[in-house]
């Protein structure tokens, strides 16, 4: 069977575990104080209990100084014999009232700077922060985009070298078909060493006092 943990000093009706001195020699005793002891409800005596009873000295001062720390559970603590200082849930509870010391925030260390290089200060640990603003400050402002090289401007063109098309002249607006003329009378006289005569009836020549014209026969 295995030995119970507090040995011969065990109090717990019905244990199961084998209780011997042997127990209490191999469990050396914690340098932690009874909570129990403080309150009046330690079951074992100062060599049996696995924590320490302290003297009558330490046990006023810690009783003090645990009644001043506000107890996490306030007026609904179901802790028999609790040390803490019990209060309505509703009360502000500040940082004083959960812990028992300040404890003195830890400096960074320095470092070395080395010949030829550059170093910065080591940042504040978690431990030695005193108060972390709620609200981060705004981001900076975007840069502004760059700048594009403006392009120079292109001189004229000359004009096109293509070979212009020549333009097609006018056309004289048509004429309708007039009917066949008779040709101008012929002139009376002489013209140089020619005479002129009006063509005879005969050979079927045209005669204008005639009333009409045979071919071959002359006029009739």
């Amino acid at each position: 069977m295995e030995a119970c943990f507090f040995g011969a000093g065990c109090t717990r009706p019905g244990c199961i575990y084998r209780h011997d001195r042997a127990a209490i020699q191999s469990n050396p005793q914690s340098e932690e104080p009874c909570m129990a002891y403080l309150a009046g409800h330690c079951a074992f005596n100062a060599k049996s209990c696995r924590k320490r009873h302290p003297p009558p000295a330490e046990a006023d001062r810690l009783r003090q100084k645990y009644s001043q720390i506000r107890c996490r559970y306030g007026s609904e603590c179901q802790t028999e014999g609790c040390l803490y200082r019990h209060e309505a849930l509703s009360e502000p509870v500040s940082l004083v009232d959960w812990v028992a010391q300040p404890v003195e925030p830890a400096r960074p260390p320095a470092a070395a700077a080395l010949p030829g290089t550059s170093w910065r200060p080591t940042p504040p640990s978690h431990t030695s922060l005193q108060h972390v603003p709620l609200s981060m400050p705004p981001p900076p402002p975007p840069p502004p985009p760059p700048m594009r090289p403006v392009p120079p401007s292109m001189p004229p063109q000359p004009p096109s070298m293509r070979p212009v098309p020549p333009s097609t002249p006018p056309q004289p607006p048509s004429i309708p078909p007039q009917p066949p003329s008779m040709g101008p009378a012929p002139p009376s006289g002489t013209q140089g060493n020619t005479t002129l005569r009006p063509p005879s009836a005969a050979g079927g020549g045209f005669n204008i006092n005639a009333k009409e014209f045979v071919p071959g026969g002359g006029f009739r």
